[in-house]
């Protein structure tokens, strides 16, 4: 364990570049597919892929269509993307939660 932890303490230049994209990445992708999951749920299955792809998307879909449908698929959108964004916070929070409490725990070794 404590050579794994040597290893995270001292990485090489070209990993800790790749830090900040590495979780961009995985936080985007883990919210495209929870958006992605409850628009389908809320009863978007026949929507065109750019609508179920992303939010901006949705909204565009949503100015093609009539009145009653463009509310209704505005409204899914928007609670799955808020869905999303609740997870991906959630956590990223907890994660860095936890890495402050390892942190701190590191530090108060001799």
């Amino acid at each position: 364990m404590a050579s794994v932890l040597a290893a995270f303490a001292r990485p090489p230049a070209e990993l800790i570049a790749l830090r900040p994209l590495l979780g961009i990445a995985l936080f985007g992708s883990a919210g495209t597919l929870i958006y992605h999951q409850q628009l389908t749920q809320a009863g978007g299955q026949g929507l065109p892929p750019e609508a179920v792809a992303a939010l901006g998307g949705a909204l565009a879909v949503a100015e093609r269509l009539p009145a009653d449908a463009a509310q209704a698929l505005t409204l899914m959108a928007r609670a799955a993307f808020t869905v999303a964004l609740q997870f991906t916070e959630l956590t990223g929070g907890a994660l860095m939660l936890l890495a402050s409490v390892l942190a701190a725990r590191m530090l108060k070794r001799p």
